[in-house]
């Protein structure tokens, strides 16, 4: 393979919080745990060309998006501990299937930037699609809640050019797999402007000094392990 694109995933509302044999709640096992099973199973079986792109899907829900009800993620000493307490909802007390996503994509972003460095053949990387119109990505909100966010996105964060559309979305994903107007580097996070959820894409790791923390890479890597043992 020359490409992956790891996009599976979302905000699940419906079984977010059930548990899977792993011992992780279902937002995390689909936004990142099966995606980096697989990746290691094509790395460990010699399946993926050198030079290969793998891009995950990031969210600039890890940083914070105001408009959108995302605080941004922020860990507790011990950093590994806290991360596995978010993988396996042991932090929550009641569990809130959009804290959830942001925690949940963060550790992901964290993981495969580790597993960038551990794979230098390699081109790993994260990229958000920013907020993109015409997606399934609210079909598991409550009717309510799915209503206001496709109305808010479809016209007031358009509007103020914080929403684009399906190919603009896309075209962050080319970027990713080194075939987009922009250059990914490899253990990096791309997304879009400070403040932002819309426009160019930009590397996060100079405006978030979390994007670039080796320590909280090392520690994702050894949470996201420890549930694939």
């Amino acid at each position: 393979l020359d490409a992956v694109v790891l996009n599976a995933g979302g905000i699940l509302y419906k079984n977010g919080s059930a548990m899977n044999k792993a011992g992780a709640h279902n937002q995390f096992t689909v936004n990142v745990l099966g995606h980096a099973v697989f990746v290691e199973e094509l790395i460990k079986h010699n399946r993926l060309n050198k030079g290969a792109h793998i891009m995950f899907s990031g969210s600039e829900a890890t940083r914070g998006i105001t408009a959108m009800g995302f605080k941004g993620s922020k860990f507790e000493e011990p950093i590994k501990q806290d991360m596995i307490n978010h993988m396996t909802a042991a932090k929550y007390k009641k569990y809130d299937p959009m804290v959830a996503y942001g925690y949940t994509k963060t550790i992901g972003q964290l993981y495969f930037a580790k597993l960038a460095k551990e794979n230098p053949d390699l081109i790993i990387n994260s990229v958000s699609p920013g907020a993109t119109n015409g997606t399934s990505g609210t079909s598991e909100m409550p009717v309510v809640m799915r209503v206001a966010f496709r109305v808010m996105m479809g016209s007031l964060m358009k509007l103020s050019g914080n929403a684009h559309s399906l190919s603009n979305g896309s075209e962050r994903y080319l970027s990713g797999i080194g075939l987009g107007p922009v250059e990914v580097p490899s253990g990096s996070f791309f997304a879009s402007p400070k403040g932002k959820s819309s426009g160019k894409l930009v590397d996060q790791g100079k405006i978030y000094p979390i994007f670039t923390d080796a320590d909280k890479m090392e520690a994702a890597y050894e949470a996201v392990q420890s549930l694939m043992k």
